[in-house]
């Protein structure tokens, strides 16, 4: 039997996540001001449930390789994978253009989303186990461009702003904690771009973008462990 390589990294990845958003959401109840703080939580806690039915759904569908799995497994996580990013979008505009109404930069991301999801809907896709247990996703071109789109325009453009952060700060725990979730959307942004630029363009075997993850994972919980004492959050309500 072939073993469930992207299930189970994913559901490794749910767990360092779930994890990180119970610390997110004690940082949040100390912080009761801090919308900031609440904003994180939410978007951890949204990818927590976007890995853990990937990781659920990627280890049946390696046993069965049923399709409809497959379907499951798709607009279960994109519907997530759309709220989370337009979350994202929400926070971009609430920590870099205080003057303007944050729900701008959620309703933009959030019709990219419904484009991505309409996209999905009406292209045929089919999932592939492949040799070494990872699962090619078998999207349409425009499909996976349109999917890494939703993550180009919010992880990465936060992965930016704690870098700045790290950079101007003075305090040593809120430049290591700016440099850390840099790294962590920076990563993300990585394996999207893996997952569905490199690997479907140079039909790739599907197992890199995992390794990515995994990586991730065990970042995670260093970070975690590193900042294991909650402290004031990196930005403060706006007035």
């Amino acid at each position: 039997m072939t073993f469930p390589f992207t299930g189970f990294v994913y559901l490794l990845v749910a767990f360092g996540l779930g994890f990180f958003a119970y610390r997110l959401f004690q940082h949040w109840r100390l912080e009761k001001e801090s919308q900031v703080a609440q904003l994180f939580f939410y978007i951890i806690a949204i990818f927590t449930l976007v890995c853990f039915i990937a990781g659920v759904g990627g280890i049946l569908f390696t046993l069965n390789q049923n399709q409809i799995i497959a379907k499951i497994i798709t607009f279960g996580t994109l519907v997530f994978v759309i709220l989370g990013c337009s979350v994202m979008g929400f926070l971009i505009f609430l920590i870099k253009f205080p003057k303007m109404n944050p729900w701008f930069g959620f309703i933009l991301i959030f019709l990219l989303g419904i484009a991505t999801f309409i996209l999905t809907t009406f292209t045929p896709f089919q999932f592939t186990l492949k040799a070494m247990g990872g699962i090619d996703w078998g999207f349409h071109p425009l499909v996976y461009l349109f999917r890494f789109s939703l993550y180009l325009f919010t992880a990465f453009p936060l992965s930016i702003i704690f870098l700045q952060k790290f950079k101007t700060s003075k305090d040593p725990y809120i430049r290591s904690k700016a440099l850390g979730l840099s790294l962590i959307f920076l990563v993300i942004s990585i394996v999207v771009f893996i997952d569905f630029i490199l690997e479907p363009t140079f039909k790739m075997e599907a197992v890199l973008s995992e390794i990515t993850l995994a990586i991730l994972s065990i970042f995670l919980f260093g970070f975690l462990f590193a900042t294991r004492q909650l402290h004031p959050p990196l930005y403060r309500k706006r007035v």
